[in-house]
C-alpha cells in the first residue's frame, strides 16, 4: 500500500480535535518526515549495454515507501516504479566508458506511464566525429517529473546520428534512485 498524504480540515480557536483527525495529522508528518524514495546500485559488476538497453541494477541501497509494496523489485531489475503519486526528483550517477563508431552519444532517464508511453524525461549527450574510440565518462542526470501510481522510470543508453557502439556501465560507481518531493496540485 502506497503512502498516503490524508487531507486536514481547518480548525478553529478553541475546537477539540477527534482522534481521526489527530491521527491524520500524524499519517501525513511521519510520511513527510520519511519521504518514499528508493536508490539502487550497479555493484557486483560492469554492465555492458547497446543501443536501446535499459541499465540492469542489481543491489538496493534503501526504500523507504511501504514494506511489502516497493519502489524497486529485483525481479523487474531495470526500474523503479512509482507506488506513491506525487512529484518526485530522479537521478542517475553514472560512470560509463564509451566504446565504438557514432558521432552522438545519449543517455537518458525515461519515465513509462501505467498506459505503456515511454518518454525521455532527461537526458545527457554530446557531439564528436570520430572512428575507434574509448573514453570514461562521470555525469550525474537528474529531473523533477510528475507520477502517478504504476508509472516507472528506467535508465537507457540511446544513440543519435547512427554508428556502432556500446557502452560499459561502471560498477559500484553508477546508482539511480527517485525521491518523493510533494503532492501535485
Amino acid at each position: 500500500m502506497a503512502k498516503t498524504y490524508n487531507t486536514i480540515s481547518t480548525f478553529t480557536s478553541g475546537q477539540v480535535l477527534t482522534a481521526a483527525q489527530m491521527n491524520a495529522i500524524g499519517t501525513n508528518v511521519n510520511n513527510y518526515r520519511v519521504p518514499p524514495a528508493a536508490k539502487v546500485q550497479r555493484i557486483t559488476s560492469n554492465l555492458a549495454v547497446s543501443v536501446g538497453d535499459y541499465v540492469q541494477w542489481n543491489q538496493q541501497n534503501f526504500d523507504t515507501e511501504e514494506p511489502g509494496d516497493n519502489i524497486y523489485d529485483s525481479g523487474s531489475n531495470t526500474r523503479l516504479t512509482i507506488k506513491t503519486p506525487g512529484l518526485y526528483l530522479v537521478q542517475w550517477n553514472v560512470n560509463i566508458a564509451w566504446n565504438g563508431n557514432a558521432s552522438g552519444q545519449s543517455l537518458q532517464i525515461t519515465q513509462t506511464t501505467s498506459g505503456g508511453t515511454e518518454t525521455a524525461v532527461a537526458q545527457d549527450y554530446y557531439f564528436y566525429v570520430t572512428t575507434g574510440f574509448q573514453f570514461n565518462y562521470m555525469s550525474t542526470i537528474s529531473t523533477l517529473a510528475n507520477a502517478v501510481a504504476g508509472d516507472y522510470f528506467r535508465c537507457k543508453f540511446a544513440e543519435l546520428n547512427g554508428g556502432s557502439s556500446y557502452a560499459v556501465v561502471q560498477a559500484p560507481t553508477s546508482t539511480f534512485s527517485v525521491m518523493w518531493q510533494g503532492q501535485v496540485s
